[in-house]
């Protein structure tokens, strides 16, 4: 499978490819994952905007039932694994919980703003993490998280936290 693939499958859908990760057994293991050979996993995501257009035109949107955005997810997840061979895992499915956050820190640039919240280097904290693929076939190596200085520590007066104080 080529990562290039991906990539053009999820854009259509205004989705992005945020990074690969190795999975070890034990990781595998201590997420009550029992599939053998899993190595990795490709996290899925939006930067900005980017599925607005094709999610607000989506029948989850439009129904009026609980958690349209979850359901979209799933629904492109299982269609993407099915198409590229993989098995779609959740940040929004548990307990027990994925680690999505941990896994996003070892793809990507990440940093925790003064909110709490993941800040990314270029994106702000205009980024999310819909789901993950993991893959039996895909001995691919980590996408490191380069370690940069965090945007918040030069930010001008930091008016998000006038604006939506960390306590809220």
């Amino acid at each position: 499978m080529k990562l290039d693939d991906l990539a053009v499958n999820l854009g259509a859908y205004g989705l992005h490819l945020r990074g690969v990760l190795n999975l070890s057994r034990e990781e595998l293991k201590s997420l009550q994952i029992d599939v053998d050979g899993v190595v990795s996993i490709a996290l899925v995501g939006n930067i900005g905007s980017s599925y607005w257009s094709e999610f607000s035109q989506s029948d989850e949107y439009q129904d009026g039932k609980p958690d349209p955005l979850d359901r979209w997810s799933r629904r492109i997840a299982e269609q993407v694994a099915e198409t590229f061979g993989a098995r779609p895992v959740y940040p929004f499915e548990g307990p027990p919980y994925h680690p999505f956050l941990q896994w996003a820190k070892r793809a990507e640039a990440l940093n925790q703003s003064p909110m709490g919240l993941m800040i990314h280097p270029d994106y702000g904290l205009w980024h999310s993490y819909r789901f993950g693929l993991l893959f039996s076939s895909m001995q691919q190596p980590d996408t490191p998280g380069i370690s940069v200085e965090s945007p918040c520590l030069s930010c001008d007066g930091q008016p998000c936290l006038h604006s939506c104080p960390v306590d809220a």
